[in-house]
């Protein structure tokens, strides 16, 4: 586990010490021995020992000249000098040099023993505090780039540059995302993560898109790297789409990891379904105005049908499609639509009914891997909702949007310009629907529900305020005085203020 170097010009010194005591059993596994400091110092430039125990007497250059240059080659070495005197002024130069301790010839075992078991002891804690340091910084890298990850994905801004909290990063060359198309998140994710080396930096999330950034190695392409992770994932029955690329020369790992999430993108929408390492015609970064789905939705309310609504939103995909806009930009969109179409349902219906729509999100939309599979993906998603539809009109008839409508009603009832068109948009279906359907399930016309719903506030303002008739007709709707009394006498049999002095 630990390495020592002797130095000494005394063979017999050299002989002995590596047999004085049980090495193996503190942890130091490597002996290595020198009799000069030149040649000590080539072993530290090539093994860098963790203990050195040398001689300050040698011709040559001495032992205290060997710890000074010794500890620029490696800072962190344990120097231990030995001394056929116990001189103050070597002491003291020794520590000027950062010389750790010293033994006296000839060594005494017991000595050697306690001290080797201090040493040791010292470079223990020092290696778990900087393991745990280790460990610390390498967590909060992983979370800085989950950080960034997401919210590249779902198209909020992330930061501009990892490398001015964590330098560490710029050490990172090589950028990989991949993206789950099967199976369980949790075991793909403990496979992927069995399949990288120690250096890696493994960046996961909860929705089956993963980012690994390693150290530049020049040992494999990008290709070689790429095809080892699929088929290691492949053999366990994972299919995944993989991005690579190499940092280029003053990049950032943030602007790789940009540009890796483009790659993936082309990746997971081209039609072969190859994956690609390096840069091609790109994606156009613009964002797609939502198709006008407000007829469509009209047509599934009345008639269960999902033919307005697949052509609103195909022809919309095709636009984007047609035009090269990024893959993310279409979904961001179709997901807005499905968030709308969710909307609508749930004002309309139960929402413990709605709940059993299958949930979307941007992964499952970006995990369709192509356009076909997209288009396919809509379809089924519209087909779901005529059947949630019909089964509800089969259920409950058009009770729900008769209860919204007058919900709608009597939070507005006040406004003077309430149409029927507005309360038909409101419910999304066609004024003409509305108002055959209203009267079907109410047994009475629309404007006599408006108007009962005027004289009913206006017969508590009447009972419960001293505002005047003019006043209350103004507050519950009316545009005149006189047709506000004529119709509270049509409906009450009595006039407003008849109606008040009999209170």
């Amino acid at each position: 586990m630990y390495k020592i170097l002797f130095v000494d010009d005394e063979i017999n010194v050299l002989e002995y010490l590596p047999l004085a005591i049980n090495w193996e059993a503190l942890g130091i596994t490597g002996i290595l021995t020198a009799s000069d400091a030149e040649s000590a110092l080539q072993i530290v430039k090539k093994e860098r020992p963790d203990i050195a125990v040398v001689d300050v007497e040698m011709p040559g250059k001495n032992g205290l000249d060997f710890c000074k240059e010794a500890q620029k080659i490696h800072s962190q070495m344990i120097l231990v000098i030995l001394s056929a005197f116990d001189r103050f002024d070597y002491a003291k130069r020794a520590i000027s040099i950062g010389v750790n301790d010293y033994l006296l010839k000839p060594v005494d075992e017991k000595e050697l023993q306690n001290l080797m078991q201090k040493i040791v002891s010292g470079l223990e804690k020092s290696r778990k505090s900087s393991l745990e340091k280790k460990t610390r910084q390498i967590r909060a890298m992983e979370k800085a780039a989950g950080d960034f990850l997401h919210k590249l994905f779902h198209n909020e801004k992330p930061a501009e540059n990892l490398e001015n909290d964590f330098p560490a990063f710029r050490d990172y060359k090589d950028v990989m995302i991949l993206m789950q198309g099967n199976g369980d998140f949790a075991d793909c994710r403990e496979v992927l993560e069995e399949s990288l080396d120690a250096e890696s930096l493994f960046v996961s999330s909860k929705n089956g898109i993963y980012a690994v950034l390693r150290k530049s190695d020049i040992r494999l392409s990008a290709e070689e790297k790429t095809d080892r992770i699929r088929w290691k994932m492949e053999r366990e029955g994972f299919h995944v789409w993989i991005a690579c690329v190499k940092a280029k020369k003053q990049e950032t790992v943030c602007q790789a990891l940009i540009r890796c999430f483009y790659e993936l993108e082309k990746v997971s929408f081209m039609a072969d379904k190859k994956d690609r390492y390096t840069e091609g015609v790109g994606f156009r970064q613009i964002d797609i105005p939502l198709p006008d789905i407000q007829e469509g939705l009209k047509t599934l309310s009345e008639d269960r049908d999902i033919s307005r609504l697949r052509k609103e939103i195909c022809s919309a995909m095709e636009d984007a499609f047609v035009q090269c806009i990024e893959p993310i930009r279409i979904c961001e969109m179709i997901l807005e639509v499905f968030i709308a179409l969710k909307m609508y349902l749930t004002k309309n219906w139960q929402q413990d009914a709605v709940s059993i729509l299958r949930r979307l999100d941007l992964v499952t939309l970006m995990r369709c891997g192509t356009p076909e599979n997209l288009y396919g993906m809509v379809d089924q998603y519209l087909k779901e909702l005529a059947y949630f539809v019909e089964q509800q009109y089969k259920t409950y008839g058009d009770f729900y949007i008769v209860r919204i409508a007058k919900e709608y009603t009597k939070q507005n009832y006040q406004n003077k310009e309430l149409s029927l068109q507005e309360v038909a948009d409101a419910v999304g279906i066609s004024r003409t629907y509305f108002s055959k359907m209203f009267k079907e399930t109410t047994g009475e016309k629309y404007w006599d529900y408006l108007s009962r719903c005027r004289i009913e506030k206006a017969k508590e303002y009447l009972l419960n305020t001293s505002l005047g008739q003019a006043q209350i007709s103004e507050k519950v709707g009316y545009n005149s005085e006189f047709h506000f009394s004529r119709k509270f006498k049509e409906l009450v049999g009595v006039s407003p203020n008849k109606f008040r002095k009999s209170r």
